[in-house]
């Protein structure tokens, strides 16, 4: 399959957000490999949150750049429940890397944070007050979706609705054997309920 058919289909356009996540998580994860063998200690995880977002500018400058050469053709065949046209689909695909760049421009409310008297500390106090800024903004992605007036297909917010219920559904399962076993254990604990492990303990007392 080439590459251009496979950016037309309208998952990869629709989850072209979580599938660019990915790469950059590889990107920044392979980097904190390398640091962590650079300092002989392990500082992957701290490494990887560190550079995440210097990884994600880099990429999401050159998707939006580049995002009428990346994207270049009209999506086949659009679900209808996704509540979103071709048109629609390819403009937010190729405006998606314009969102996530808003985290940036506004991220910087930590600067006051940042201890610029730490020395060659410094690029660090700021890359770290920086992925704390980005983790904040990222909450807000939604109101420039709607700023920029993009249709966010509901293949996604269907998607996250399923999670949800099905976290639910989980919790009532949890919660119904957990109510299954105390009232278990109450029974059993019940001297005057005939047949449970308490009444069977008090006639045999009571045979002796």
């Amino acid at each position: 399959m080439e590459f251009r058919t496979l950016l037309s289909k309208p998952k990869v356009m629709a989850l072209s957000g979580l599938i660019t996540m990915g790469c950059k998580l590889i990107v920044a994860g392979s980097l904190a490999i390398v640091m962590s063998f650079c300092m002989n200690k392990n500082v992957f995880f701290a490494g990887t949150f560190i550079l995440y977002p210097t990884i994600a500018l880099i990429f999401d400058i050159t998707l939006y750049v580049n995002k009428d050469k990346v994207w270049t053709t009209l999506p086949d065949n659009v679900p209808s429940e996704w509540q979103t046209t071709q048109e629609q689909l390819l403009t937010y695909a190729k405006n998606l890397p314009k969102i996530r760049l808003m985290r940036f421009l506004t991220c910087w409310f930590l600067i006051p944070f940042i201890d610029f008297g730490s020395g060659w500390m410094l690029v660090v106090s700021i890359m770290i007050a920086l992925a704390m800024g980005f983790v904040v903004c990222l909450l807000f992605d939604l109101v420039w979706v709607n700023i920029f007036k993009l249709t966010k297909p509901a293949l996604i917010r269907n998607s996250v609705e399923q999670q949800k219920n099905l976290a639910l559904w989980n919790r009532r399962l949890d919660e119904d054997f957990n109510s299954r076993i105390s009232e278990q254990l109450a029974r059993n604990c019940n001297a005057t309920a005939v047949g449970s492990s308490a009444w069977y303990a008090q006639q045999h007392f009571h045979s002796r």
